[in-house]
């Protein structure tokens, strides 16, 4: 499982700021941001976005 649009949770939580965490959370848990993934797909999208395997954040 995956999200369509991302929750940033963590950057959320790292912030402190209330506001943001409550937004993100809303988010996280919103079945309609949810959509189905295979684990190696999901691991690659997430890679590419935030970095992984030696990938620039946020890339193509």
């Amino acid at each position: 499982m995956d999200h369509i649009k991302a929750h940033r949770l963590k950057d959320a939580l790292d912030s402190g700021d209330a506001e943001r965490i409550a937004a993100a959370q809303a988010l996280f848990w919103d079945k309609a941001n949810w959509m189905p993934m295979s684990k190696p797909c999901h691991d690659r999208k997430t890679a590419r976005l935030d970095g992984g395997f030696g990938n620039r954040k946020g890339g193509v």
